[in-house]
């Protein structure tokens, strides 16, 4: 189910929520100048590390400029989530904060096949093809 487009969608748009989160409190929560360099630059640094710390077998097209084990790719994403819902709390937004955890609660029983791929051992293999299909014909 992870696959299906109606919950890349939904991750897309929780991916964006938690960054424009993370956003708002850096905005809200220091004094001007600073506001404005923690709003922008911690979501954009955080989009960085997102983007390049990826799982060889994330079942996700994009590709892997940086491989580390699933495990640590979803502890990644476990931070990066649940510091979006706590920056809602820090600025007195706990609605929103609930709204944002019980999506991301939502996507990721929605995505349950995609966390047991990426928590799930693996031998290794040379060519990461190989991984994602067994039963390819070899040369």
């Amino acid at each position: 189910m992870s696959g299906h487009p109606v919950n890349q969608a939904l991750r897309f748009l929780l991916e964006m929520a938690t960054l424009v989160a993370i956003g708002y409190w850096g905005w809200v929560a220091h004094a001007p100048p600073w506001g404005l360099l923690w709003g922008m630059a911690l979501p954009a640094l955080i989009m960085v590390v997102w983007a390049t710390l990826r799982s060889p077998v994330d079942p996700s097209p994009a590709p892997v400029p940086l491989p580390v084990p699933g495990w640590a790719r979803l502890a990644l994403e476990a931070a990066v989530f649940s510091g979006g819902v706590a920056t809602l709390c820090g600025v007195r937004r706990p609605s929103l904060a609930v709204v944002l955890a019980s999506a991301l609660a939502l996507h990721y029983a929605l995505s349950y096949d995609r966390v047991v791929a990426m928590v799930t051992p693996r031998s290794p293999t040379k060519d990461p093809s190989e991984e994602r299909n067994p039963h390819a014909l070899k040369d």
